[in-house]
């Protein structure tokens, strides 16, 4: 490394150090924005739905003998 790019480096971490250590902590922070109420409307969820067979259920089995 140059003698040169030393020089810069040392310049750049220099003003690095300073601008870290001079920020202060209890810097303003400005407040996130707020949000506008929301006009959507809440809608009501459908009933659920049963199962409803079309006709008579019919269950095969086997007869005992």
């Amino acid at each position: 490394m140059k003698s040169v790019d030393a020089s810069r480096l040392s310049a750049r971490v220099d003003r690095f150090l300073r601008w870290f250590f001079t920020a202060s902590p209890d810097a303003f922070v400005a407040p996130a924005p707020t949000k506008l109420p929301s006009r959507a409307v809440a809608r009501r969820k459908g009933p659920r739905l049963q199962l409803q067979p079309s006709g008579p259920v019919r269950v095969p089995f086997k007869a005992k003998k």
